[in-house]
């Protein structure tokens, strides 16, 4: 059974953004040393109102970064998430992918 929901290369060739219900985590890989970070951002529809960010910021090329969550199961609950680059934690978010829909427990 597939468990993670990946944005595809084709509409974000800057890095590897997928997220996996077999643990409810974000794997990020940026691609692309231009000085700016992955980021993923996203908002849980699992009723608890939770939304955040997941930010590779260790440089391009050197494995994925992990960000563990603990979302509610249930058959309809989900994560919608998109990636996008930044420069620095704060700075303007630039090459925002489409937004996904990841589900929370596995189908």
């Amino acid at each position: 059974m597939e468990t993670q929901t990946c944005v595809p290369y084709f509409t974000f060739p800057l890095g590897t953004a997928c997220f996996d219900a077999d643990g409810d985590k974000f794997i990020l890989s940026d691609n692309r040393a231009d000085g700016e970070r992955l980021v993923v951002r996203w908002t849980a529809f699992d009723g608890s109102g939770r939304s955040g960010e997941c930010h590779d910021s260790d440089g391009a090329s050197n494995g994925a970064t992990v960000c563990n969550y603990n979302f509610r199961e249930g058959k309809n609950n989900y994560v919608r998430f998109q990636a996008m680059t930044r420069n620095g934690a704060k700075g303007k978010d630039s090459n925002i992918s489409p937004a996904l829909h990841g589900y929370i427990s596995p189908r």
